[in-house]
């Protein structure tokens, strides 16, 4: 109870509702679409939450419900803090700044020597990844995706305007050369592929801008040469199992690293459950298993979304997602790149990975989504 995670994760939540009823807390730009889909969506979180509480309370069980609950209260929060892009920045570079400590973090581990390591089972690869003073690799994780995509939006935006300086280009190659670093030391596939996804999608935009061109000549060479060695030397020996088992070589349940085993455990258990809980969710079912498919052993957001909020939640989640999406199509190169950016790694992480479940994660996803979801006249008119 004196762990400082714990005491920031209960305050927030009571700080958020204290700024709500506050007379001078400040009035938001109206998205009925967004604020809609996204308000349905996390009144069943809400509801399932107090649910799940209700029929077996705990302590733990009680920090469960306000992790769950916290995203949905940071989101309508950031929609009445964010009425401009100076409000982007200024929280992207809080980010950014946050970012300096597990930074640091890591320079020790690699300095003096790894603070708690995880060893690998030879099936899973073998060796040992570093996980610092966090509870699991993942929280490393959302470090190096969100430390690149504030860190690469703010050069994209320079680059677009032509300010761009020499202290920009040590700025991004500090913070790429500091999350390769660190993807080699964690060694999860699912960071990999999203830090590869967001980088492609860097250089794609960057190339789109002419002076651009010769930088990119000596990038790309350096990109494909170092993804290679890192591949055969970090992935493949935990790849190897999902390429068995996409050849026949293996059984479809050692599949994403044997979570399908568990998956489809619970997805039958699913359909001995009511039936309204395919719709709504499993915590109106009054089973035990019900919290475990609600947390994070699921190993997967859409998984556990579903679980979570039934077929109704997801459907109602994944059109808001859609929707950002589209917006994006409407707005300056620099801001389309952030909010693409940010649901790549987003829907990408979320097949093996709970990026929900994560504050810093949630942190820049519900900053995003509530500048994505200001008027057209607003974000046109800077």
């Amino acid at each position: 109870m004196l762990s400082p995670l714990y005491i920031v994760g209960v305050l927030t939540p009571i700080f958020l509702i204290w700024s709500f009823l506050s007379r001078s807390f400040k009035r938001k730009y109206r998205s009925p679409l967004g604020d809609f889909l996204f308000g349905l969506w996390g009144t069943l979180i809400i509801i399932n939450s107090l649910l799940i509480l209700l029929n077996s309370f705990s302590m733990s069980m009680m920090g469960n419900a306000i992790k769950y609950i916290t995203p949905v209260m940071l989101f309508f929060y950031m929609r009445h803090i964010i009425s401009s892009r100076k409000d982007l920045h200024g929280l992207l570079q809080a980010i950014l700044i946050g970012c300096i400590f597990p930074a640091l973090v890591f320079v020790y581990e690699k300095l003096v020597g790894p603070i708690a390591p995880e060893y690998l089972t030879e099936s899973r690869g073998g060796g040992a990844r570093v996980q610092g003073a966090y509870a699991d690799v993942m929280s490393y994780a959302t470090y190096v995706v969100g430390s690149f995509i504030t860190a690469s939006y703010f050069f994209i935006q320079k680059v677009n305007q032509g300010i761009e300086t020499r202290r920009d280009y040590i700025l991004i190659g500090i913070v790429i050369l500091l999350d390769i670093g660190a993807l080699i030391a964690i060694k999860q596939v699912s960071t990999f592929i999203v830090f590869g996804t967001i980088m492609s999608i860097f250089l794609f935009y960057l190339l789109r801008n002419r002076r651009m061109t010769g930088l990119l000549l000596l990038i790309v060479p350096a990109v494909l040469l170092s993804s290679k060695f890192i591949y055969e030397r970090n992935l493949r020996p935990l790849v190897d199992k999902e390429i068995r088992v996409i050849e026949g070589d293996a059984e479809v349940d050692r599949s994403f690293n044997g979570r399908m085993t568990r998956w489809r455990k619970y997805f039958e258990l699913w359909g001995e459950m009511p039936g309204y809980t395919l719709v709504v969710g499993v915590a109106p079912s009054g089973f035990k298993e019900a919290p475990t498919m609600m947390g994070g052993g699921m190993h997967s957001d859409f998984v556990r979304i579903l679980f979570f909020t039934g077929f109704g939640g997801l459907i109602l989640y994944l059109m808001f997602l859609f929707m950002m999406f589209i917006k994006a199509r409407w707005l300056n190169k620099h801001d389309r790149y952030l909010i693409l950016v940010t649901l790549a790694a987003l829907m990408l992480h979320s097949v093996s990975t709970t990026p929900f479940l994560y504050a810093s994660y949630t942190f820049l996803l519900m900053i995003v989504f509530a500048y994505t979801l200001l008027p057209l006249n607003i974000l046109h008119s800077e």
